[in-house]
């Protein structure tokens, strides 16, 4: 998380920041992925209904663009 979003590290600032989702108050979800233990990524999901003025503004929309950091080589694969 760290190494992508510039967030702080320190437990009261990922409370702030990820509590949230954890505790269902967003219309969020954040998927962690593991490789023998390690975390090898990260894949945060949200819910359109969650967000009704996105349904409204763009309803003819053919795709979705999703920002990645430029250097971020595994998101640009994934998507």
């Amino acid at each position: 998380m760290a190494r992508w979003w510039h967030h702080e590290t320190s437990a009261e600032a990922v409370e702030r920041d990820v509590g949230p989702i954890v505790r269902r108050e967003e219309p969020n979800e954040d998927l962690l992925a593991f490789l023998d233990g390690e975390p090898l990524g990260l894949v945060q999901r949200s819910f359109l209904h969650g967000y009704p003025e996105y349904l409204n503004a763009h309803r003819d929309a053919e795709c979705v663009i999703v920002a990645v950091h430029a250097d971020n080589i595994g998101s640009w694969r994934a998507l």
